[in-house]
């Protein structure tokens, strides 16, 4: 990440986070080759590639190909997430190349900066936390990935959030963050 000339006034900066901000998509995708491996499942290695910055959609619809049972499913994740978590304390999950060094600029110019993401909001919080960075942020939201104006709302960007048009065209994710539990 680099960061060049900010001339115009900027109010605020939403990022990604997986993949962007940190290298968790490795993480996840090598998590998922050993869920596999342990699970006994025969699925290739290069197939988790499809998961990389995919839509629920496409999760589910990869689930739904490689697994009998929202049993043997929910407790393949549920194994993927567990080593994640594992290998984020044990100092594998880091910031991507420049990143530290972007936050500290934005910062510096009073930039407010916020988190956007289809994980789980433990999971950002743990993450954020874990990299000693979570000072940087206003606020973060998971899970549906919000429009603009939703989000911006939410972070206390602006205040005319009426004008913000969804750009996107989000579907809310059918998850709930109650149904996810704690570590």
């Amino acid at each position: 990440m680099k960061v060049e000339d900010i001339a115009d006034p900027v109010e605020g900066i939403i990022f990604d986070m997986d993949g962007l901000l940190v290298n968790s998509e490795k993480l996840y995708w090598d998590a998922n080759i050993v869920a596999a491996k342990e699970a006994n499942l025969d699925i290739p290695d290069d197939s988790y590639l499809k998961l990389v910055g995919s839509s629920v959609k496409e999760m589910e619809d990869f689930y739904h190909k490689h697994f009998k049972t929202e049993a043997d499913r929910d407790k393949f994740i549920k194994r993927t997430d567990d080593l994640v978590w594992k290998w984020t304390d044990e100092g594998k999950l880091k910031l991507q190349p420049g990143v530290r060094e972007a936050l500290a600029v934005f910062k510096e110019k009073n930039i407010k900066l916020s988190i956007a993401s289809s994980n789980y909001e433990n999971v950002i919080v743990h993450n954020l936390d874990v990299l000693k960075i979570k000072d940087y942020f206003a606020g973060e939201k998971s899970a549906d990935e919000p429009t603009p104006a939703v989000f911006f709302k939410h972070v206390g960007f602006r205040n005319d959030v009426d004008d913000i048009p969804d750009l996107q065209g989000h579907q809310k994710h059918e998850q709930a963050q109650d149904d996810v539990p704690d570590r």
